[in-house]
């Protein structure tokens, strides 16, 4: 554009020569400089030029760049939906391994359950088989004999439960009778028939019994889950009652019922009517002056509320005071070898007269209810002296997992209270009269070892309860006054035993304060009218093993 504007000029010039001559001298100089300042615009100009042609080659390659962007960014996009896809099919599938885990878990803890109710069943059909053999022999062999045998087997019984020791020698008494039995072969294929006839129910009643039990098992935890108290206690009557007419083809005893007004003590008399026996007296050793004693053998706390078991199951009541001492605490086994001694001073010796003055009253009393649990100090005492008035002890809570049976005794309808705390995180204000249902999840939580190991059913003195009402409570319920269950800190009812920081041991003195209400509906009113839904639900079991170890809680009571 400048140069176009000189030469411009430069024609301009020519055609003006005479104004040329006049100012050609500083023209000149003006256009050198116009000149020159056009080459330097010239100059930046093509600068400018080389610089846009790189801008230029820079966006094709920026456009490039983009391009091959795009299509990484495409190819991550696909990248991320196999991925996610894969995540979704990895979430599935572990999901699918959660579950396959869950059931397998499930199949592991049914197969477990079976084979313990497998085993039971084996010794229990080992015992019947025995017991069979045993009174065919006699029978055959002498019958004038029969009586004798019969008392013989009745002491052997007694023995086997007492000291697994004895065991042996049973076994080699059997082989000798064994051996005199394969005298007479004629007689021994007619007893194998009957046997095999006899093994083939007892099969088939095997299966029938592990069936009604994993329905009985699936049923108590719905029924558990979504019943009331009330209703619960309603459906444990009629179970009840249709396991007694299941039962009446088995041994009937009599049996006295050891009461502390505890729990554990009535849900063991349950358990003997569920199997078939008949309890006719109720026997309670209680302290002289009415105030709590700390003792390895009795429960004392609550004593004043037992007068009103009697007139509620309507049977008779045999107490005597607790005179002796605890004494040789520190074994479990001391007391079983020395206890002929006839040593007053012990506490246990109260014990033996009161089962004397029951076993006068009533002829033919053959068994002795006990609710223990844990103790072999309480086991091995009474089991001595029952054995010293020919008597058999029946305790179905041996060695029974306590958190399991702490929901049967709620769900055969049994209704306690505590009326007694002594253990770290038991509070007289929050627990103290409380209802046993009520507090049942908080007692199992409890129980776990990283909160103090508590024993769910209170087998280590963790604390005591009243039975205010069960299935043989016929006649009535105990009622108590509410007005005295309130505020441990001010009640004049809560006696505080141990002031102590963390483990306060506190108890409720029942004095004038118990009376019996209005019976709730008993066995007879389920009796002929069972809901349908009960008809699939078979009894509880009706044996218990014991199983007898090493352990030794001598400070439970039950």
């Amino acid at each position: 554009y400048n140069h176009g504007k000189i030469q411009a000029n430069r024609r301009h010039v020519r055609l003006r020569p005479a104004l040329v001559e006049t100012a050609l001298a500083p023209r000149a100089l003006l256009e050198q400089e116009e000149l020159s300042v056009a080459r330097r615009k010239l100059l930046v100009d093509r600068q400018k030029l080389a610089d846009r042609r790189k801008l230029l080659v820079d966006r094709q390659r920026l456009q490039a760049d983009r391009r091959e962007l795009l299509v990484a960014r495409r190819k991550l996009l696909v990248d991320r939906q196999r991925l996610q896809a894969d995540r979704r099919e990895l979430l599935v599938a572990r999901r699918k391994l959660l579950v396959d885990r869950q059931r397998l878990q499930a199949d592991r803890r049914e197969l477990l359950v079976a084979r313990r109710k497998l085993l039971v069943d084996r010794q229990r059909l080992q015992a019947d088989r025995r017991e069979l053999l045993v009174a065919r022999r006699k029978l055959l062999v002498d019958r004038q004999r029969l009586q004798a045998d019969r008392r013989e087997l009745l002491v052997a019984r007694r023995k086997l439960l007492a000291d697994r020791q004895r065991l042996q020698a049973d076994r080699r008494e059997l082989l000798v009778a064994r051996r005199k039995l394969l005298v007479d072969r004629q007689r021994l294929q007619a007893d194998r028939r009957e046997l095999l006839v006899a093994r083939r129910k007892l099969l088939v009643d095997r299966q029938r019994l592990q069936a009604d039990r994993r329905e009985l098992l699936v049923a108590r935890r719905k029924l558990l889950a979504c019943l009331t108290i009330e209703q619960i206690r309603k459906l444990a009557c009629a179970n009840l009652t249709s396991t007694i007419e299941r039962l009446r083809l088995y041994n009937k005893m009599k049996v006295v019922g050891l009461v502390s007004g505890g729990k554990d003590s009535c849900y063991n008399m349950i358990e003997c009517v569920r199997s078939g026996h008949q309890i006719v007296a109720l026997a309670h050793l209680y302290p002289p002056s009415g105030a709590e004693m700390d003792s390895f053998m009795y429960q004392t706390v609550g004593s004043e509320a037992v007068a009103l078991y009697a007139k509620a199951t309507g049977l008779p009541l045999y107490t005597r005071p607790i005179v002796g001492e605890s004494r040789d605490t520190g074994s479990a086994d001391h007391y079983a070898s020395s206890s002929n001694s006839g040593d007053s001073e012990d506490e246990v010796e109260d014990l033996y007269k009161l089962l004397a003055e029951v076993k006068a009253g009533i002829p033919g009393l053959q068994a002795v209810s006990v609710g223990a649990i844990l103790s072999n100090y309480q086991r091995v005492r009474v089991e001595s002296v029952c054995e010293r008035l020919d008597l058999q002890v029946l305790a179905f809570l041996w060695r029974r997992d306590q958190t399991e049976l702490l929901d049967e005794m709620l769900f055969s309808g049994l209704d306690a209270i505590l009326i007694k705390v002594a253990a770290y995180g038991l509070s007289p204000k929050r627990h103290l009269g409380r209802r046993l249902v009520d507090i049942r999840d908080e007692l199992v939580r409890l129980a776990a070892p990283a909160a103090g190991g508590l024993s769910p059913c209170g087998e280590g003195g963790e604390y005591e309860t009243l039975a205010l009402d069960c299935p043989l409570f016929k006649h009535g319920r105990i009622v108590l006054d509410n007005g005295h269950l309130t505020a441990a800190g001010t009640d004049s009812r809560v006696v505080v035993h141990s002031d102590d920081a963390f483990a306060p041991v506190c108890y409720l003195k029942l004095t004038g304060c118990c009376r019996l209400g209005e019976p709730k509906a008993g066995l007879e009113e389920f009796s002929a009218k069972q809901p349908s839904s009960i008809d699939r639900i078979s009894p509880a079991v009706i044996e218990r093993e014991f199983q007898i170890d090493a352990k030794n809680y001598p400070n439970s009571r039950g």
